[in-house]
């Protein structure tokens, strides 16, 4: 559920173990659902502040994998390409900002470097609320 005063958004993200996102679903702030077909981002959905919605993801995490997605009961993505190719997928990652891939493994790290662009600048209040999370392998 996408809080009231909510002004930010949410990325609902499915990975494998080593970080690749093949899976990705964004709730924007025009109160839409986002979901990613391949490379092409789609809106699939509304999301409307202060209702519980239901989400159901079905992922075949396999290297020409796809993914359906239903919002309150409906299919709303059926056989969605997969992002990225992965060999299978673990992990469910929620973040409420822009993805970031450094520092990461390759990023020298005996020196100290710089801040992160924007780190100490305040965002608008982004606020999300989730509950019953399941993940059943089939």
């Amino acid at each position: 559920m996408a809080g009231k005063d909510n002004q930010g958004m949410l990325d609902l993200e499915v990975a494998d173990q080593f970080g690749n996102r093949p899976v990705r679903i964004s709730f924007v702030e025009n109160g839409k659902i986002v979901a990613a077909e391949g490379s092409v981002e789609k809106e699939v959905a509304a999301c409307e502040s202060g209702v519980w919605h239901k989400l159901k993801l079905v992922v075949n995490g396999t290297l020409l994998g796809s993914y359906d997605l239903y919002v309150d009961g409906k299919k709303v993505a059926q056989e969605f390409p997969l992002a990225e190719a992965v060999k299978s997928v673990e992990r469910l990652s929620l973040r409420t900002g822009p993805y970031r891939n450094t520092p990461g493994r390759s990023t020298p790290n005996q020196e100290p470097g710089p801040p992160l662009p924007g780190a100490d600048e305040r965002d608008a209040l982004t606020r999300f609320y989730v509950d019953n999370v399941r993940a059943i392998k089939n």
